[in-house]
């Protein structure tokens, strides 16, 4: 996943979401939420691609798991991931689509687990996350 466009938070600078950087998307957020809007056996390949590296010690990278995880994300509507790819990080993703269905990219909210629970943090972050993310995917 690369960044296109960031709004900054009040607090944190992360050098990895700065606009042109890319992340890995078997544990993001953004990345979940792309992967779910593909057919499972699309998103297994990509997944299954290349060796699923710990950036933290509760890194997913078991690709059943993380499948998973992308079944529940279709059925929430957002991916949402916490501490995986930054420590102290609750995260959510919502797919935006084409016409066909097809993946153009993702709405990802990040937050502090030092502020936010994550049920609390989904609970807020998830509405309107998605809601732009339908706004957007209209105009495709």
């Amino acid at each position: 996943v690369i960044y296109a466009l960031r709004m900054q938070s009040k607090r944190e600078t992360f050098y990895a979401t700065l606009v042109g950087h890319s992340v890995p998307t078997y544990c993001t957020a953004g990345g979940r939420a792309t992967l779910c809007a593909l057919p499972p056996e699309e998103a297994r390949e990509i997944i299954t691609r290349f060796p699923l590296h710990s950036y933290t010690s509760y890194t997913n990278v078991d690709p059943d798991s993380i499948m998973n995880s992308l079944e529940q994300a279709r059925r929430d509507g957002f991916a949402q991931v916490q501490n995986e790819f930054v420590l102290g990080e609750v995260a959510i993703g919502v797919p935006v689509v084409n016409r066909q269905g097809r993946p153009l990219g993702a709405i990802h909210i990040a937050g502090s687990l030092s502020e936010w629970s994550a049920e609390d943090f989904a609970r807020r972050a998830a509405p309107i996350a998605q809601e732009a993310a339908r706004a957007i995917s209209g105009s495709f």
